[in-house]
């Protein structure tokens, strides 16, 4: 019988594979604007509520669902470097996709907006 030769390979994934980013030591951290000032912190609450009543019925019935939210980055921010990875977190919502250049898509529950809104 001959010998068949199968394309397909196994890969074993080791802890080498894989390694944490440093993000320190980039240069200075660029601040937009006037930074977080608390009129932007306050544009932001709102529109947090905003998102927060949009899905409020979602919410009340489907708690443990989340919904997608649309942030349109400032055009000087649209570096990935510059991405908002604190304030759009695993802990508050994070980042799930993009839509076009500049346009995230962030995960969002009731818990996670309520917590991005107290930011």
């Amino acid at each position: 019988m001959e010998k068949q030769n199968n394309p397909v390979q196994i890969v074993r994934i080791s802890d080498s594979d894989h390694k944490k980013i440093n993000y320190e030591g980039f240069g200075p951290q660029t601040v937009f604007g006037d930074g977080a000032t608390q009129e932007v912190r306050t544009r932001l609450a709102q529109q947090t509520g905003k998102s927060i009543d949009y899905f409020a019925e979602q919410f009340k019935n489907w708690p443990g669902l989340a919904g997608i939210v649309k942030v349109t980055l400032k055009e000087e921010a649209l570096a990935k470097s510059h991405r908002p990875l604190n304030l759009f977190s695993p802990q508050t919502c994070p980042i799930v996709g993009s839509l076009d250049f500049g346009e995230l898509l962030v995960s969002a529950t009731a818990t996670g907006l309520n917590k991005l809104k107290s930011k």
